[in-house]
């Protein structure tokens, strides 16, 4: 090949690569990120702060005041955790200081050793539920009372199983173990409380009302590749054989139905989660790509290399893993390959869903937000 010929092909080549250019910088413009299209509702110390959404307008956010160990050197016995309790409304910005429930949780013994967390309401909103922090390892030891601090009660929980409000007063845990029983728990009045094992006439009709106002659960599960995700609609009938079983045992739940979902190129899945009315997928996927040029580049043997960028991001579809899109993405750090995955540091934390399903919060940078789910 000649000089001219050379030449020629040099001029082509990068030709090419300019037009490659131009083209790539239209299709991957900038678009707006999560963050850009989200709501921020205010700072969020993940260490000192735990919180729980009550509706779609209102959180309960309880703060550290003091640790259990001060720097003085003090055990926990004789300093206990202190804070304060808040009620924030997304919407309008307020926050109401909620003095009755900070004096109780206060009191010692309540908590201990810790943040209380895991907060859940009834359904008009008579009785709050949490779980005392009592143990470093964060045993659940759970609680209830009204929104101002009266009507207290604590009680020991199962260890296997579930639980849910079947009205205004009455918390139900089904317990899983064997022998499977399920205990009634009047938050009125603890003596009128009630264990019942699960074949009882009791029991049945406990969970048939559950199950009535909840027909069905989803789970969602991913390969061990975490590029394809396997959903599977049940009976809310057989959820203490789906709990039991861990798939292997004979009386494994049968699904309704079940798919698998393949996740786009260079995704990986960390997390799924159902929407509180199960009618929903939330996905937490994170992401590599690489720059059509930069493959070219690699391609042709020339010195040029530069990390791909990497994303984590959120999608959802609908429970049978139609309509998956995204919502949005942030850009986060590149991870080398050699990098165990346990080391991971992901960059959204805290991603919920809010209780009616249309709304997903999320922290990123120590702010919480909230993202429309479609």
């Amino acid at each position: 090949m000649d000089r001219n010929q050379k030449r020629r092909r040099r001029a082509v080549l990068i030709g090419a690569l300019f037009v490659a250019t131009l083209t790539t910088g239209w299709l991957c413009r900038p678009e707006p990120t999560l963050i850009d299209i989200s709501r921020a509702v205010g700072p969020f110390n993940r260490e000192k702060q735990t919180w729980g959404w009550l509706s779609d307008e209102e959180l309960i956010a309880v703060t550290t005041d003091t640790e259990p160990d001060n720097l003085l050197g003090a055990v926990s016995d004789e300093i206990h955790w202190q804070g304060h309790a808040e009620l924030w409304n997304v919407n309008t910005g307020k926050r109401t200081p909620l003095s009755g429930l900070t004096a109780l949780l206060n009191r010692e013994r309540i908590s201990p050793t810790g943040l209380p967390f895991d907060f859940k309401l009834s359904p008009n909103r008579t009785f709050l539920l949490w779980d005392n922090c009592k143990t470093l390892d964060q045993w659940p030891c759970p609680a209830a009372a009204h929104m101002d601090g009266t009507h207290y009660r604590e009680w020991n929980s199962d260890t296997r199983g579930d639980g849910f409000f079947v009205d205004d007063q009455h918390w139900v845990e089904h317990d899983v173990s064997t022998p499977s029983s399920v205990h009634i728990l009047d938050l009125e009045d603890k003596r009128r409380d009630r264990k019942y094992p699960v074949t009882s006439p009791q029991a049945k009709v406990t969970l048939a009302l559950h199950a009535v106002q909840h027909p069905h659960f989803v789970n969602v599960d991913f390969l061990d590749d975490q590029r394809s995700v396997v959903i599977a609609t049940y009976r809310t009938e057989d959820w203490a054989a789906f709990a039991r079983s861990d798939g292997d045992a004979p009386d494994k739940a049968i699904p309704l139905s079940k798919g698998a979902l393949k996740l786009p190129s260079g995704a990986r899945m960390l997390r799924g989660k159902e929407s509180p009315d199960q009618r929903m997928i939330l996905y937490h996927i994170h992401s590599a790509y690489t720059n059509p040029v930069q493959a070219l580049l690699h391609l042709l043997h020339l010195e040029y290399s530069k990390p791909p960028l990497e994303t984590e991001s959120l999608w959802v579809s609908e429970a049978d893993g139609q309509g998956f899109h995204e919502i949005g993405h942030v850009v986060v750090p590149f991870v080398p390959s050699d990098v165990p995955s346990n080391t991971e540091h992901n960059e959204l934390t805290r991603i919920e869903w809010l209780p009616g399903g249309k709304q997903v919060a999320f922290v990123y940078h120590d702010t919480l937000y909230v993202v429309p789910a479609k």
